[in-house]
C-alpha cells in the first residue's frame, strides 16, 4: 500500500507538522496498547490482530460447521455487519447477481418485510440445515433491529430444521455479560465474546469480522496480518506514521474549511468498505467537545469514474469545502485488461492501442491532476492488490488514523452519546 498527499496552496505544511508533533506522547500510548493483554485501554482494538491466540480459538470453534456451509445469515446493524461485508463484497459479493460462488453472505440489517420474506425463501431452499450458519452479533445484547431480525429468522430455522439443529448452526456474538449472552446460553447456542472495552465500529478484527469471514472461506489469517503490518508501522517508534499524516493532513483542511471528507474510490466493489470508513470517521470524531464546540466531517463515498458524471462539477465548479482520499489498485486493471478493437463502430482515435485499464489510469491521474491544477488537497492510497492482507492494512491503517485525529480534535473517538438518543425513543414508542 503506498500513500501519497497533495495539499492545497493556503494549507501550511507546517502546521501540518506541528500537528504531528501533537501525537508524539499518544503515539507511545499505542505502543503499550498494543502490548497489553489485559484489553482495558478504549483502544483495545489494536491488540486484537496481534493476538493468535484468540484468533486460533475462534477458528477451532468454527471447526464443527465443516465446508458445509453454503450461506451465512449475518445479523446486526452498524460495525456489527458493516467490515464483514467491506471484505465480503470487495472479493466476491459485488458480482453476485451472475456469480454461483458460495459460501455466499446474506446480511439482515434493518427491519424490512420485503427482506424477512426473502430470507425465509432463502432457508427453506436448503433441505440440510448445515448449509447455514446464522450469526447474531450485537455487543449489548439488546439492539432493536438486530434482536427483532435474529428472533425471526431462529424460528424460521427452527420450524424449518427443528430446536436442536437452529441451534446447533446459530453463533451469538456479544459482550460476555450482555442479556443476549445468558438467553442464547440456555437456549444451547454458541456465544463467542470479544474484549468489553472494543466498540462495534472498531470491531472487525475481533470475533465480530472474524467469525463469519471464516465461515465464508476467507483468508482470515492474511487479513489479521495484514492489519498487524498497519498497526505496527502507525506506531512504531522514530518512524514516520502514516497513519498520523492522514490525521494531521484532514485536521488541517477542517481548520482551512473543508467540511466534507470525500472517499472517492475507484473501484465498485470497494464502495461498501467506503462505508465502512463512513461510520468510523462520523460516529467517532462528529462529537460536541467540552468547550460546547461541535465538530466533524461529513463522509461521503463517490466511485470512479461513475460519480465524476454526477459529482464533478460540484468539485471542481462548486464551493470548495471537501478533503478527498482517492483509493485505488491499479495492479488489479493492468492485470485484467484487454485490448479495444480498431476496426469496431464504436472507437475513440485516443483508445487505439490502448487496454482498457489504460483508460482507468489515464482518468485517475487526470482527475488528480485537476485537484492539483484547482488546489484542491487529497491524499492517494494504492492498494497492491485487492485481497485480504490489503484490505486489513487499509482497514487498520484507518483505525488508528481516527484515533489521532480524534486526539488532534480532543474529542472521544470511542463513544457515540447521541446514538443512543433515538434507541431511546425507539424503545419509548414499542413501550405503548
Amino acid at each position: 500500500m503506498e500513500i501519497h498527499t497533495q495539499h492545497a496552496d493556503k494549507a501550511s505544511e507546517n502546521m501540518v507538522l506541528a500537528h504531528l508533533q501533537m501525537l508524539k506522547t499518544y503515539k507511545k500510548h499505542l505502543e503499550q496498547v498494543i502490548l497489553d493483554e489485559t484489553y482495558s485501554n478504549p483502544e483495545a482494538s489494536l491488540r486484537i490482530p496481534f493476538d493468535t491466540k484468540r484468533h486460533d480459538e475462534v477458528l477451532e470453534e468454527l471447526k464443527r460447521f465443516g465446508s458445509d456451509v453454503k450461506t451465512v445469515l449475518l445479523v446486526g446493524i452498524g460495525g456489527s455487519d458493516m467490515g464483514t461485508r467491506a471484505v465480503y463484497d470487495a472479493l466476491r459479493g459485488h458480482h453476485d447477481i451472475t456469480s454461483e460462488a458460495t459460501p455466499r453472505l446474506i446480511t439482515a440489517n434493518t427491519i424490512e418485510p420485503k427482506l424477512l420474506a426473502a430470507l425465509n425463501e432463502v432457508v427453506t431452499s436448503h433441505k440440510n440445515p448445515k448449509e447455514i450458519a446464522l450469526v447474531v452479533i450485537s455487543k449489548s445484547g439488546n439492539t432493536t433491529e438486530t434482536i427483532a431480525n435474529a428472533n425471526i429468522l431462529y424460528e424460521i430455522l427452527v420450524q424449518h430444521y427443528g430446536t436442536k439443529e437452529a441451534s446447533e448452526q446459530t453463533i451469538v456474538i456479544t459482550d460476555a455479560e450482555s442479556p443476549l449472552a445468558r438467553s442464547a446460553t440456555e437456549k444451547n447456542i454458541s456465544v463467542i465474546s470479544f474484549p468489553s472495552m472494543v466498540s462495534g465500529r472498531f470491531s472487525v478484527f475481533t470475533a465480530v469480522g472474524l467469525v463469519p469471514l471464516a465461515l465464508l472461506g476467507f483468508d482470515t489469517k492474511a487479513f489479521m496480518l495484514g492489519a498487524q503490518r498497519a498497526i505496527s508501522a502507525s506506531v512504531a517508534p522514530e518512524k514516520a506514521s502514516s497513519a498520523a499524516v492522514i490525521a494531521a493532513y484532514l485536521f488541517e483542511a477542517y481548520l482551512q474549511g473543508s467540511r466534507v471528507h470525500e472517499l472517492f474510490i475507484w473501484h465498485p466493489e470497494l464502495e461498501t468498505l467506503g462505508k465502512w470508513y463512513r461510520q468510523l470517521l462520523a460516529e467517532s470524531i462528529g462529537k460536541e467537545r467540552k468547550d460546547g464546540t461541535k465538530i466533524g466531517f461529513t463522509p461521503t463515498v463517490e466511485i470512479g469514474s461513475i460519480d465524476l458524471h454526477s459529482v464533478g462539477q460540484l468539485v471542481f465548479g462548486g464551493h470548495n469545502d471537501r478533503f478527498t482520499t482517492f483509493v485505488s489498485a491499479p495492479s488489479v486493471w493492468n492485470k485484467k485488461g484487454g485490448s479495444f478493437i480498431k476496426d469496431s463502430p464504436f472507437m475513440l482515435e485516443v483508445l487505439e492501442e490502448k487496454q482498457d485499464g489504460d483508460v482507468m489510469t489515464a482518468i485517475l491521474r487526470g482527475v488528480q491532476k485537476t485537484y492539483e491544477n484547482h488546489g484542491l488537497p487529497y491524499i492517494s492510497i494504492e492498494l497492491a492488490e485487492i485481497n485480504e492482507r490489503e484490505l486489513g492494512a487499509f482497514m487498520a491503517l484507518h483505525m488508528v488514523a481516527i484515533m489521532y485525529l480524534a486526539q488532534i480534535f480532543d474529542v472521544n473517538a470511542f463513544d457515540q452519546p447521541a446514538v443512543e438518543m433515538y434507541k431511546k425513543e425507539v424503545r419509548r414508542l414499542l413501550d405503548k
